[in-house]
């Protein structure tokens, strides 16, 4: 099985910037301080962990940038991913359509082909939250919002998408392949790589992906939200658990539930 996870460099939060570095016409475009998004690190996290249950499964980090960040992805394989692929291109004057048919174009480029894009649900920079959206219009694959962890059921060629965010915890089933958004969780923060494994990842590939060009404006992409989840709490009253269970089993009768 191969799994693409996408990951963008960002300014590093813990360097701060500096008004030169401001005032430069060339920020946002060349970042000397780069580092990933931290969803975009939960969504590596939750590749890898796929990967440890799913033997034979390979991770492949794909990044857009125009400029060279080899060290920032050696961080990534040194977490543990299989191969880099750079696609270069700016992104920066393109929105969040264009760069998703950029990256579309590289994820449909990579062999053998995935059965499965991971990205972080937004950005650490502009925080839109569109391009993994835009990706999966763009290959016509299933989404899912709020990844927290993705399983393999090998029997039934499916994947089992754990979910959380505001919608609250649940659990999808999602045939091969799909695009999912990943959000933080207490069980996807990235790993700590050790001395050894960064050693390892300087013998790991780095492919430069070229001649991936950006698509022309096809059609406007709309998302209808999703059905709205009414929930209300209801307290069963009973002088004992006797009559707590029967005005219970009253309650579920009267709704259709039992």
């Amino acid at each position: 099985m191969h799994i693409a996870v996408l990951m963008k460099p960002v300014h590093n939060p813990d360097i701060p910037l500096k008004d030169e570095e401001i005032r430069d016409p060339a920020f946002g475009r060349r970042e000397a301080h780069a580092a990933f998004g931290p969803y975009d690190e939960n969504a590596l996290e939750t590749a890898l962990v796929l990967r440890d249950h799913v033997p034979g499964t390979r991770v492949t980090v794909v990044s857009g940038f125009d400029d060279d960040q080899e060290p920032l992805l050696r961080t990534a394989l040194a977490a543990g991913a299989d191969e880099a692929v750079w696609v270069p291109f700016d992104p920066w004057p393109l929105d969040a359509a264009a760069v998703a048919g950029v990256l579309a174009r590289a994820v449909a480029a990579l062999d053998p082909p995935v059965a499965a894009v991971l990205a972080g649900v937004q950005s650490g920079d502009w925080d839109t939250g569109l391009v993994p959206r835009c990706l999966a219009a763009a290959m016509g694959w299933p989404f899912v919002d709020g990844a927290v962890a993705v399983r393999w059921e090998a029997t039934a060629e499916r994947f089992w998408v754990d979910t959380g965010g505001a919608a609250g915890p649940g659990t999808l089933t999602v045939p091969k392949p799909f695009v999912g958004a990943v959000i933080a969780a207490g069980t996807n923060a990235l790993r700590y790589p050790t001395m050894r494994d960064r050693l390892a990842a300087k013998r790991k590939p780095i492919r430069r992906l070229e001649g991936i060009t950006v698509p022309a404006p096809t059609a406007a992409v709309r998302f209808e939200p999703a059905p709205e989840t009414r929930r209300a709490t209801v307290f069963v009253q009973g002088a004992d658990d006797v009559e707590k269970g029967r005005a219970l089993a009253t309650l579920l009768r009267e709704r259709g539930w039992l």
